[in-house]
């Protein structure tokens, strides 16, 4: 009991950063800028409808990463708090995230987290380092240090709906080429 006594108090603070149950989140929504050196970028939305999850326009999405994304939010876990009250997000990358993720749960609660630059990774059991980023909901004032998990399962839902939306555009452009073709003279 004289141990419990004698840690830290911030030891005792809870963890966990989404308040949610991954049950009740039905939509996710992801915008990601370039960071330097990269190209990917966009925004992609998805809907949790008919037991499966489905882009913008409908279609059913193949594979798991929106629930991927849904589970490394609502899953997010605190490596490190960083500052209860930052005075300013501009050293943490939060003042411009490079991420944002938005969770709409079916009681019409949404979610908004914010993915700053890379923080200092994590050292591990022989020196394996974690890479971490900053992390904060916009709501509230605490920045924390996170696994980068969360950013690269946001990458791929982009980078999936990207390519989703460049085959789009090419069948359509197919289409209508077939159709100039043939028409009458």
């Amino acid at each position: 009991l004289i141990e419990e006594l004698q840690k830290e108090p911030a030891s005792y603070r809870n963890r966990e950063v989404v308040q949610l149950s991954k049950t009740d989140v039905v939509g996710v929504e992801a915008h990601l800028r370039a960071e330097e050196g990269q190209e990917l970028r966009g925004q992609q939305e998805v809907r949790y409808a008919a037991e499966q999850w489905l882009w913008a326009d409908g279609v059913p999405v193949s594979g798991s990463t929106p629930k991927r994304l849904r589970d490394a939010v609502v899953g997010l876990s605190v490596s490190e708090f960083v500052e209860d009250k930052p005075e300013s997000l501009d050293s943490y990358g939060l003042d411009n995230p490079v991420a944002k993720v938005w969770l709409d749960t079916s009681t019409q609660q949404r979610v908004e987290v914010w993915i700053g630059e890379a923080g200092e990774p994590e050292k591990g059991l022989e020196g394996h380092e974690t890479p971490r980023r900053y992390l904060k909901l916009a709501d509230e004032e605490p920045v924390y240090l996170v696994d980068e998990k969360v950013l690269k399962v946001t990458q791929d839902l982009v980078r999936e709906g990207n390519r989703k939306e460049s085959k789009d555009r090419e069948k359509a452009w197919q289409k209508s080429a077939s159709r100039e073709d043939a028409a009458p003279a």
